[in-house]
């Protein structure tokens, strides 16, 4: 009986990747935008490579 395993580098796993990628990127970019607008306070230069949103592991 053969296994089936899920191929990761697929296409269609590709493009589903990197098009969710660009749609969180551009949610945060209207994020930020709006709380700018409406002159909530917020830290918006939070830095990338913070321990508090990087993952120490990734599974």
């Amino acid at each position: 009986m053969e296994t089936w395993r899920q191929d990761t580098m697929s296409p269609v796993r590709i493009l589903y990747d990197t098009t969710r990628i660009l749609l969180l990127h551009m949610l945060l970019n209207l994020s930020k935008q709006w709380l700018t607008d409406c002159e909530v306070p917020f830290i918006g230069d939070w830095p990338d490579n913070s321990p508090d949103i990087t993952p120490t592991e990734i599974l």
